[in-house]
């Protein structure tokens, strides 16, 4: 079942590529709760063999999942996302704003529970851009007993169901930092194999290596973006695999017949080095990004 496969990839916490993630601040709240996101696709039996066989996701940023929402699931069939259904996690930033990277949702609603185990339920919202931001007003909500789609949501996401939301997606400075991060620490893992491992020495190589490497990893998290976008999870993922697999090849066709310094054998064999050093490394570091 697709539970059963996301909760045995969601312990995989390093990945290569730009990851698409959801900030959520949460406003008018004084007194201590718990949050998490109630997502699709669980049912009551999937549940319970979950939490029979205590594959229960152990990423929770608190030491104790909230008692009110294990087991539940809401009048649209929404589970809780973190105990159940993500294949990454939520994260606390600060003191009322969450973090939800690798692969977080597509759909999905927002939820506290306060300590007298009152849930709070937000409207659905729909990503509708990479990087999704959003704010969630419950200063006009009152928190001593369980509501649904209550409190004022704002940011660049949906408001609705998958084919009939309300808002607009605007491209948000994360989005382009983190492209531009990734093109300089791809850049510059490459710079070591270029110049200590293949000892290339040439201003003219380093040029050409620096502007193919900007225009690759450019377009490839273009079109991670647009994957995911048109397609959520499994377009991204298919993105994802396509293009990292397409810039192996093209790199090394590339090199081969512009480098000027060396032979093609050396050009070919360095893009598939310089490419393998920095996927490898990326597994590590790419988690610091977010």
């Amino acid at each position: 079942m697709l539970c059963n496969l996301s909760m045995n990839t969601q312990v995989v916490h390093a990945d290569f590529g730009p990851k698409p993630s959801i900030q959520i601040t949460i406003k008018g709240v004084n007194g201590p709760y718990s949050f998490d996101l109630l997502s699709e696709q669980i049912d009551a039996e999937d549940i319970s063999a979950i939490e029979e066989q205590d594959r229960v996701n152990d990423y929770y940023y608190k030491d104790d999942y909230p008692d009110a929402l294990i087991g539940f699931i809401d009048r649209d069939g929404f589970a809780s996302y973190q105990r159940y259904n993500g294949i990454g996690s939520v994260r606390q930033e600060s003191a009322h704003v969450y973090n939800v990277n690798y692969y977080g949702p597509s759909t999905y609603k927002l939820v506290i529970v306060t300590d007298d185990q009152q849930i709070i339920i937000s409207d659905q919202v729909v990503n509708i851009v990479f990087d999704t931001v959003i704010t969630w007003d419950l200063s006009d909500v009152d928190l001593t007993e369980s509501s649904y789609g209550l409190g004022a949501l704002s940011g660049n996401m949906g408001v609705g169901t998958p084919g009939n939301y309300v808002g607009e997606g605007k491209i948000v400075w994360m989005t382009l930092w983190r492209t531009i991060l990734r093109v300089i620490v791809t850049i510059a893992l490459e710079l070591l194999v270029f110049y200590y491992l293949f000892k290339y020495k040439k201003k003219d190589t380093l040029k050409k290596m620096v502007i193919i490497n900007a225009l690759s990893q450019t377009i490839l998290s273009t079109f991670l973006v647009l994957g995911y976008l048109a397609g959520n999870i499994f377009g991204f993922l298919a993105a994802l695999l396509i293009g990292e697999a397409v810039v192996f090849i093209a790199e090394a066709i590339i090199f081969m017949f512009w480098f000027k310094e060396g032979s093609k054998a050396k050009a070919f064999f360095f893009a598939i080095v310089a490419n393998s050093f920095s996927l490898v490394i990326s597994l590590f570091i790419t988690p610091l990004l977010h």
